[in-house]
């Protein structure tokens, strides 16, 4: 097998791994606008390069986010401010390091907008030498006859509140789309976490993923990157992407699997959402 570089990081590169995090998101809402009569109210919009995710009867605002905003984009801002007060949302937008200049933020502490937080964007290329099984633990493709359980782990597992549910229908669609690979962790016969993962273009975006809170600190989330590796090497894919809160387990768990921190982003939201 042909040893894959790390690519060096240019802002080229930065701009596909932010992609691959919104097209993550926006593919995910997309499944769930097509769940019969949109009960989430989901509408995605472009406002030059940038991404405006809505889910108007939604109230996560992670699900009601910008992606892909630079300096093009600020004499749009009033439109895409209008764009959430007509959804009735509160939002964040991602503010990354290569699209950032003054006037951008200035423009956004204008209109109301603070920085509220960090998060990391990490990226790496199959490196299948660092991959081995953790005893105990067995990670498996979602199969059709398990989505209800997939659903219940996810909900569980991210501690979403039991009247916001994890739709079958958004799941099925996404099972049936060769872009995705969904996986339950098990231990013996007792299911223990959940992942996700993207493929596009040879970017696999490690996508979603949480261990149910008394399995937490058992290996379940190595084993889930692991297995993910193994099948973004299979598909061919050239580089791998994932994105976590700064300086948390996730992010030590990602650096251990070789992924390289490509770069910190700034979350800005108004004070009140």
């Amino acid at each position: 097998m042909t040893e894959r570089r790390m690519p060096l990081l240019t802002a080229e590169l930065a701009d596909r791994i932010e992609q691959s995090d919104c097209d993550v998101m926006r593919e995910r809402m997309v499944a769930i606008r097509q769940h019969e009569g949109n009960p989430y109210g989901v509408e995605i919009r472009q406002f030059g390069r940038a991404t405006a995710l809505l889910a108007r009867n939604f109230p996560v605002i992670d699900f009601n986010r910008v992606y892909g905003i630079g300096p093009e984009e600020i004499g749009l801002l009033d439109e895409i401010v209008e764009f959430y007060a007509q959804g009735g949302r509160d939002f964040m937008i991602d503010v990354v390091p290569q699209r950032t200049t003054p006037e951008l933020l200035q423009a956004l502490q204008e209109r109301g907008f603070q920085q509220s937080g960090f998060h990391t964007a990490l990226y790496g290329v199959p490196d299948l030498s660092r991959v081995s099984a953790v005893a105990g633990l067995d990670v498996r493709l979602l199969q059709e006859q398990d989505v209800d359980l997939y659903g219940s782990i996810f909900t569980s597992a991210l501690e979403i509140p039991a009247d916001i549910p994890e739709r079958r229908e958004s799941n099925l669609l996404l099972l049936g789309d060769p872009q995705w690979h969904l996986y339950l962790c098990w231990q013996g016969e007792i299911p223990v976490g959940f992942a996700m993962m993207q493929i596009v273009d040879g970017v696999a975006g490690f996508a979603l993923a949480a261990t149910l809170p008394e399995y937490r600190g058992q290996g379940v989330q190595t084993a889930l990157l692991h297995q993910r590796m193994v099948d973004a090497e299979q598909a061919g894919a050239r580089l791998i992407v994932a994105q976590c809160e700064f300086a948390s387990v996730s992010q030590r768990n990602l650096q251990r699997a070789g992924f390289q921190v490509a770069y910190t982003k700034a979350t800005w939201k108004r004070p009140e959402a």
